[in-house]
C-alpha cells in the first residue's frame, strides 16, 4: 500500500484596480478590489499593501506603516479614499500587491513555496488643481468735487506654495474717470471702467 498526498497549490486571486482623479484638497475614491479564485475555504487574502502614498497624504482606512505604504484588510478597501495633502495638485503613481494564501492544509504537503503567492497592479492618481479663495480688503473712500483719492487694497493668496497667481481687479470706475498706474503698475481699461494688476508668479500678496 502507499499513500498519494494531494499538494495544495495556492490559486491566482483577481486584482482589479482603477485610475483615479479628483480635484485639489478632496478626498479622492479609490477603486481597488479582489477576491481568491479557490472558493472552497481553503485560501485567503491575507494583506493588501499599497505603495507610493504621497509624503502629507493619507488613506481613509488601513495602517500607515511608512515609506509611503499602508497595509490594508479586505473590508478596507469598501469606500477607501485618498486624502492628498492640502493645497497639493499633480500626478502619482500607487502600486498594488495582494497576498493570498492556503490557510486549510490537508495531509502531508510535498512543496510548502507554492502556497502563497502575491499578484500586484498599478493606478495613477491625478489631483486636478483647483484656486484656493484669496482674501480681500478694501475700506471705503471719500473724494472731494474735482479731487483724487487713493484706493487701498489688500489681497492676500491663501494657497501660498506658488502654485497659483494673484490678480487683482478694481471695476465700476465712472465714465470720465482716470486712473494713474505709475505708482500702482496694471493696465486700466477706460471702456469697462476696470483696472487690474497680476502679480508675479510667487507674490502671495498685494497692498
Amino acid at each position: 500500500d502507499f499513500v498519494v498526498d494531494v499538494d495544495a497549490v495556492i490559486d491566482t486571486p483577481t486584482l482589479d484596480a482603477q485610475d483615479a482623479s479628483g480635484r485639489e484638497d478632496t478626498a479622492i475614491d479609490l477603486d481597488i478590489s479582489t477576491a481568491v479564485t479557490d472558493t472552497d475555504g481553503s485560501e485567503a487574502v491575507q494583506n493588501i499593501v499599497l505603495s507610493g502614498v504621497p509624503a502629507g497624504a493619507s488613506l481613509s482606512a488601513g495602517t500607515n506603516i511608512g515609506g509611503g505604504q499602508w497595509v490594508l484588510s479586505l473590508s478596507d478597501l469598501n469606500g477607501l479614499q485618498l486624502i492628498p495633502e492640502a493645497d497639493f495638485s499633480g500626478s502619482f503613481d500607487i502600486s498594488i500587491a495582494v497576498t493570498v494564501e492556503e490557510i486549510a492544509l490537508n495531509g502531508e504537503e510535498c512543496d510548502l513555496t507554492n502556497n502563497e503567492l502575491t499578484v500586484m497592479d498599478r493606478i495613477n492618481v491625478t489631483v486636478t488643481p483647483d484656486a484656493d479663495v484669496p482674501t480681500v480688503s478694501a475700506p471705503d473712500v471719500c473724494i472731494e468735487e474735482d479731487g483724487s483719492m487713493q484706493v487701498v487694497v489688500n489681497a492676500n493668496l491663501t494657497d501660498t506654495d506658488g502654485s497659483e497667481t494673484l490678480t487683482v481687479s478694481i471695476s465700476g470706475f465712472e465714465a470720465g474717470w482716470t486712473v494713474d498706474t505709475t505708482q500702482s503698475g496694471g493696465t486700466y481699461d477706460a471702456s469697462t471702467g476696470t483696472w487690474t494688476l497680476t502679480l508675479p508668479a510667487g507674490t502671495t500678496s498685494y497692498s
